[in-house]
């Protein structure tokens, strides 16, 4: 998400729409910006969120849009040692040792 990145927002804006005319879900392109919040900071993010907003809104997609949300605060460890067990396989474990 270079638009994002670079705060060029007139075009961010363009590029949503042309990818809503090509088939991305709503869902799919704020998922895409939202991936850029830990390199770009939450400002940035927010502002570019903002203009893909005011698209949706101009083509009459509800908001918000369905959450993605697979955790809450009962199974947050749970899933995120999976995760991190499919990523760093037996490494993770090890790791877990060491830290207890």
């Amino acid at each position: 998400m270079v638009l994002a990145t670079n705060q060029t927002l007139p075009q961010l804006k363009a590029y949503v729409s042309a990818a809503l005319n090509v088939g991305l879900t709503p869902v799919e392109i704020k998922e895409a910006v939202y991936q850029c919040a830990p390199y770009i900071g939450f400002p940035k993010t927010l502002n570019a969120i903002n203009e893909v907003n005011e698209v949706f809104k101009a083509k009459n997609i509800a908001l918000p849009v369905e959450s993605q949300k697979t955790v809450d605060e009962d199974n947050r460890f749970q899933k995120g040692l999976a995760t991190q067990g499919e990523i760093f396989r037996d490494s993770i474990k090890k790791c877990r040792r060491v830290l207890h």
